[in-house]
């Protein structure tokens, strides 16, 4: 595989998970439903044929922040591995070269030190509030930053606005709670707690 296929890879398996927990969290919160659509119907208009071309999705900025507030509210992945290249002092603590590290993203962007009322799915938060680099780290950072960000924020933004252009979607089982299966990603097992309908 060369460079760019690795790259298309790396951002569907991405999209794939933050797809389906904004699924989730949107059907728990209906009134962000409807900011959604409102957004939708602003940017794209009545016709349900129009084309979604990049133009029209840079103009989505509410959809934008419910897709970065999953992505820091239900991390897909729960950590950031680095290894360290060379001898560190770090809180007077001696690490040796070719340490591992793991960085916990769920903690640090759930942590009530770095957010106002982590606990709480509030894509406002991603719209007014400027979002710092070192706490929000779904995409890892720096030189390792993952390639296929960019193309994983499109395809879920196209995905977003196609699935409830048409579609309603409805939390039911409400009380079960979502089981969670925690290792570098967190891969979730919510599909009994939703039901598609035709708008």
């Amino acid at each position: 595989m060369n460079d760019d296929e690795i790259k298309g890879i790396l951002a569907e398996v991405l999209a794939a998970s933050v797809e389906t927990w904004i699924i989730y969290n949107v059907a728990k919160n209906p009134k962000i439903l409807e900011k959604i659509r409102t957004e939708i119907l602003n940017v794209f208009g009545l016709d349900e044929n129009i084309t979604i071309t990049y133009e029209k999705l840079e103009k989505c900025h509410y959809i934008e922040a419910v897709i970065n507030e999953t992505l820091r509210y239900s991390s897909p992945l729960a950590a950031n591995l680095r290894v360290l290249e060379g001898d560190e002092i770090i809180d007077d603590h001696y690490w040796q070269s070719g340490t591992w590290f793991w960085i916990d993203n769920e903690r640090i962007m759930n942590h009530p030190n770095n957010w106002n009322e982590p606990e709480y799915f509030n894509p406002d938060r991603g719209t007014g509030e400027k979002i710092r680099r070192n706490i929000f780290i779904p995409f890892g950072g720096g030189i390792r930053m993952c390639p296929g960000r960019n193309l994983a924020l499109i395809e879920i933004k196209m995905l977003i606005i196609s699935l409830y252009r048409k579609y309603s979607i409805e939390l039911v089982n409400e009380k079960d709670p979502v089981k969670l299966e925690v290792n570098i990603t967190i891969k979730d097992y919510w599909a009994k707690h939703i039901q598609l309908a035709k708008s």
